[in-house]
């Protein structure tokens, strides 16, 4: 329904009533903001221009009709979807018709069943001011509760991997740190559940109940290895691992399975727990983890770092960069041009030109089991098949001699016991000095004998351990190089003594004999 007066009028017929009440030219321009106070228009409005639209088409006809019969004002209530406001409209009389009264809109209230959160003021002003559209009653929407959530306290790992952006002014991306793997401890929490909030509900104007809906409990996240807290507000990781999310949980996984290359396309991997890598680990990549490394093929120029054991399955060209580091074992067929640190034994089929430091033994044992080229380091003993090269002297270094990471620690624990030591024969001097405690003495003599057992205890712990290590050092002392074919280059060093061969020897075991290389039969 259009106004050819004014096309974009949603109520022509209000308008028309609107300019004869008012007296205006057929032609004035009108828009609804005059209904509401001069404002500017309210699509929301819509539906009551329509509706009062409707009415303003009946009065017309009646003000239009030639019966000078006086034609009394009208009332309009209309309500919103929710019944939550209710809106009034007073259209004028015409012809002397009487006027609405105060009467006469609360009997009109009653009958549309308005009687919460009425406001008098607008009821007043819709009486004085007709032809306006005034908010009458406004009730309250129902607040719906908020469903419970699980807030992460970790990183979730996501399927796809990111390059990371390392320097925005100069536009440089890490393509090999890709952050998919996530690392947790034991006790670590991943995830806190909060719970749904309650629902407020709302009032209508007609003063009925609008009810609010309860928020949701939200599930907790729960997959392997993880567990709720006693409160159950909180997932806890049970092991140390690596977090991976399945199907909406999350599991804490204590191995994690790489099932191509450590290469662009994994990034450089941190591992709590062990990591099985059933491809090869290419070149310039880091691959650490607090428990073991197994490797299925080879290993480039890369770094691999376990809090327990490395083992490659087939072996590793280091390439002068690569680089084993382990708390426990090294396995490898063979290894080239590789630096080793091991504080257990390395155990291997060949070592050309590389750098082995091992806590334990040196093996290399299996087929071919040379060594050419290169320093080998150990605490306890080398044995190998052949060492150096027969048609040429290439210098091979063997040597059974403490570590530094081990004289370190010997100097540390040394350094530890003496200090405990120190604080003992000071609380006992303390003791010795003292005669009867004085009442408010007591808690000062009570927090020394505690403090004296916790020291006691430190101390026995620093002792064994000391013990331990000095034990290994009597062991080294029996250390020897067993060899099945030394060739002239190879140089021989055992703790201070040290003999570089000229000759070919075959069978040896070499041993420190009162400060001289001894070389006998194995």
């Amino acid at each position: 329904m259009t106004d050819g007066k004014n096309p974009s009028t949603p109520a022509p017929h209000l308008c028309e009533l609107y300019r004869l009440w008012r007296g205006l030219r057929e032609d004035a321009p009108l828009n609804m903001g005059i209904f509401i106070g001069g404002g500017e228009e309210d699509e929301q409005l819509l539906p009551y221009w329509l509706e009062l639209d409707v009415q303003a088409a009946r009065l017309l006809e009646e003000w239009n009709s030639p019966s000078a019969a006086p034609v009394p004002g009208l009332t309009a209530i209309m309500f919103d979807r929710d019944e939550t406001k209710a809106w009034i409209f007073v259209f004028p009389p015409h012809r002397r018709g009487e006027p609405v009264g105060l009467e006469k809109a609360r009997d009109e209230m009653a009958a549309r069943g308005v009687t919460h959160g009425v406001v008098e003021s607008a009821l007043t002003e819709a009486l004085t001011r007709p032809m306006r559209l005034v908010l009458l009653a406004e009730g309250a929407l129902p607040v719906h509760g908020r469903d419970g959530y699980a807030e992460y306290l970790i990183d979730v790992p996501e399927k796809a991997r990111f390059a990371q952006v390392t320097d925005n002014e100069k536009n440089r991306i890490d393509y090999k740190n890709l952050y998919w793997l996530v690392a947790v401890k034991a006790g670590d929490v991943l995830c806190r559940l909060h719970p749904p909030t309650a629902a407020v509900n709302g009032v209508s104007v007609k003063g009925t109940v609008i009810p609010g809906r309860p928020g949701r409990t939200v599930s907790a996240p729960q997959g392997q290895n993880t567990a709720l807290s006693e409160s159950g507000a909180e997932l806890i990781a049970v092991i140390d691992g690596t977090i991976r999310q399945k199907r909406g949980r999350l599991d804490v996984e204590n191995t994690v399975t790489i099932e191509g290359d450590v290469d662009f396309s994994t990034g450089n991997l941190n591992v709590e727990g062990n990591i099985v890598i059933k491809g090869a680990v290419r070149s310039g990549f880091r691959v650490q983890a607090t428990g073991n490394i197994e490797v299925r093929q080879m290993v480039e120029d890369a770094a691999l770092v376990a809090g327990g054991d490395i083992a490659i399955e087939y072996g590793m060209n280091g390439n002068s960069r690569g680089v084993l580091r382990a708390e426990g074992q090294v396995r490898c067929k063979f290894l080239e041009h590789t630096i080793v640190y091991a504080k257990g034994d390395v155990m291997l089929g060949s070592a050309i030109n590389c750098r082995i430091e091992s806590g334990g033994a040196v093996l290399v044992t299996t087929t071919p089991g040379c060594v050419i080229g290169g320093i080998l380091t150990s605490m306890k003993k080398i044995e190998a098949r052949s060492v150096g090269a027969e048609y040429r002297s290439i210098p091979t270094k063997l040597v059974i001699q403490p570590l530094p990471y081990y004289t370190e620690e010997i100097r540390r624990l040394r350094e530890e016991a003496k200090a405990e030591q120190a604080k003992l024969d000071s609380i006992k001097a303390i003791f010795q000095k003292q005669g009867e405690v004085a009442p408010e003495k007591a808690p000062i003599v009570q927090s020394l004998k505690e403090q004296q057992v916790a020291i006691k205890i430190k101390l026995a712990k620093t002792n064994a351990a000391l013990t331990g290590l000095e034990a290994k050092g009597q062991e080294m002392a029996q250390g020897a190089i067993l060899i099945g074919t030394a060739y002239p280059g190879a140089d021989l060093t055992v703790l201070s003594a040290r003999r570089r061969l000229d000759d070919t020897a075959y069978n040896c075991r070499v041993t420190n004999v009162d400060g001289e290389i001894h070389i006998g039969l194995k």
